[in-house]
Formats: C-alpha cells, structure tokens, sequence
C-alpha cells in the first residue's frame, strides 16, 4: 500500500511539474478545430484558467467572462494559422504567466475534402451505446447509436452482409442532438457527398447512397461549434 502510494505521489509530481504555463495558467478548449475543413468559419471555445486573464487570438483580444472564452474567427480558402495567446497569473501576487496553443486549418472546396479528406478526422465520443436489428436476409437493416456527448468527428461503419449494392447503398438516415450542432454525411461512388445539419430544435434527415469502402459502408458525423450533447443516430439500408 505504501509503495502505491508513493509511487502516485510521484507520478503526480511528474504531471504538476510537466504543466507548461504553470499549474495555474491553462488553455482549456471544448474542441481542437479538425486539420482540414469546407466551413468558411471556426469556433473556438473553453476555460482560459488564471488569475486576470488576458486573451487573443492572432492578435486580436478575446473577451473572458468568468474564466470562460467563445471566438467565431473567419477562414481563407487554404491553410489558416490560428494563434491563441494567454496571459495570467497563476495566483494573487504572482508575476504573469504565458500560455500559448496554435492551430493549422485548411480551408478546402467541397470536391477537394471528398476526394482526399472525408474519410479522416479527430474524434471523441462519451458513453454511447449501439443497437442493431434485422440484416442478413432481412429486407431492412436498423441501427441505432446514443451518446452523451459527441466532439470531433466520428464514423459509423456498417456491414454490407449478403446484399451489396452496385452504385452504393441506400441510406435512411435521422440523426438528433440534445445541445448543439452536428452534421451527418455520407459519400457516394460518384458525386459529391450529402450532408444535413441537426439542431436542438430541428433533426437532420437523409436519404442517400454510400459507398462500398473496405467491406462497409460509412456514415459520417462531425460535431459543430464545439460538443455536441445527447446524439441519437439511426441508420436504415
């Protein structure tokens, strides 16, 4: 028990010592943007931890309303470096600490993200749970995904089984968001992807082919403007 002991206290040590910025000054984000994206803006939010903080962005002060940031920034067509500069003190008394993340965004045509992107992104998804009905000699295959909270991008693969379909597989598809925005989309053989936005307020639905890639099919959703709270996606084909 007391080597266990000791050996977290030192493994605490190691983390306290490792914070770069000090223990006290800290940039929290909800969610790092994804590398490449169509969206001609980025959000970014989440907790600038400090005594005072002072806030900017490529420059330009950032308000913080009780330790807490949101910042829309605009994107140009191609590569965006986007600059989040803290400063603050990590206790009363204390001299001004500085904290800095940096992040590369590429801005890109929708033809341009389905042919080389679509199938890539960073992803996080809390406590979900999936359930599966009819497939096989079925007509109809259901599925259906839950999650707490949904942050980046994430992809559900689905069996083709005994019933592959040339020119793609078609796809009914709901999804619904408890807080937030999400998009759910889907490529085809040929043609640009289909997409839909789900709101608290409005559920996305789509109806589209996908492609056969690597013995299954892929339905994409991608978190917007920081976590999504409480998916629920269900997928027919």
């Amino acid at each position: 028990m007391r080597t266990t002991w000791m050996l977290g206290a030192a493994l605490a040590l190691l983390v306290v010592g490792g914070c770069k910025g000090g223990s006290g000054v800290n940039l929290e984000l909800d969610m790092k943007p994804q590398a490449v994206t169509v969206e001609d803006s980025v959000r970014l939010s989440g907790q600038a931890r400090g005594v005072e903080p002072s806030l900017s962005l490529n420059g330009k002060p950032v308000p913080v309303h009780e330790g807490f940031f949101e910042v829309n920034q605009p994107l140009q067509p191609g590569d965006n470096v986007l600059t989040l500069d803290l400063s603050a003190r990590p206790k009363e008394g204390a001299a001004p600490e500085q904290k800095t993340e940096r992040f590369e965004v590429k801005r890109v045509d929708q033809a341009t993200f389905d042919a080389q992107y679509f199938y890539s992104g960073i992803s996080s998804m809390g406590s979900f749970k999936r359930v599966s009905s009819g497939g096989l000699l079925a007509d109809k295959a259901e599925v259906k995904l839950t999650a707490k909270e949904l942050t980046g991008v994430r992809f559900e693969e689905f069996g083709h089984e005994n019933r592959p379909v040339k020119g793609g597989m078609p796809m009914e598809i709901t999804l619904k968001v408890g807080q937030g925005r999400a998009k759910v989309s889907v490529k085809p053989e040929q043609g640009p992807s289909a997409s839909a936005v789900a709101t608290p307020d409005k559920p996305a639905t789509l109806n589209a082919k996908a492609e056969l890639r690597i013995k299954t099919y892929s339905v994409r959703i991608e978190a917007l403007d920081g976590p999504a709270r409480d998916v629920e996606l269900v997928v027919r084909y």
